[in-house]
């Protein structure tokens, strides 16, 4: 729960963090879509490693 709590409070802050008055459209968009291609990429990690930590025991 801790954890959890602590995810969410980053992701807040990440999410007021940026201004999106201060990006041209093109940085806007490439800085979403690098952000986003992180964020699967980590929750992907997680689940392959629940899953291969689940199929050994």
């Amino acid at each position: 729960m801790k954890f959890l709590l602590i995810a969410l409070s980053f992701f807040a802050s990440i999410a007021n963090a940026h201004e999106d008055h201060m990006l041209a459209d093109n940085v806007h968009i490439a800085y979403h879509i690098v952000f986003w291609t992180l964020v699967a990429s980590i929750v992907l990690t997680f689940v392959y490693r629940y899953l291969q930590r689940k199929k050994k025991k």
